[in-house]
């Protein structure tokens, strides 16, 4: 038997990183991780108000109505990018004594299935890499 090796040209591409969705603790995370900066805004040292606002899928909050002074506070770099559409949360901001109170819930939408165009785009790239193993099969066998 002979045959010879072809590398095939390509790059390898790095896996998306993190989950497809936002789950409720990925979300209360969020919130949480601003903690200081909820404080810092509070007009007063006994406040709360309830958190309604959308996260974009690249992240990104719009300024949130009706927080006065903490309207900014979701704004940039709280969340990651994900697949939702129409990502809307529901939950509170909780301060208490000047203190932020970790507020234990979030609503937000069910997961959804993976997107239609990832799984064609999935079902592509399978059915490319099968022609590619099925015509090397071909080929191995019949070499002389």
């Amino acid at each position: 038997l002979r045959g010879e090796f072809r590398p095939l040209p390509g790059q390898i591409v790095e896996p998306w990183g993190q989950d497809f969705y936002l789950t409720e603790a990925q979300v209360l995370a969020g919130i949480q991780s601003q903690a200081s900066v909820w404080e810092a805004c509070a007009p007063a040292p006994d406040w709360s108000r309830a958190l309604n606002f959308q996260i974009d899928s690249n992240g990104h909050v719009a300024p949130i109505e009706g927080l006065g002074p903490c309207a900014h506070v979701l704004s940039e770099g709280v969340f990651f990018p994900h697949h939702h559409s129409d990502f809307q949360v529901q939950s509170q901001v909780v301060i208490q004594g000047g203190s932020y109170i970790p507020y234990p819930t979030a609503i937000i939408p069910s997961a959804e299935t993976m997107p239609a165009h990832l799984v064609f785009q999935l079902g592509t790239e399978i059915a490319k890499v099968r022609g590619l193993l099925d015509s090397e099969e071909a080929t191995s066998d019949t070499l002389p």
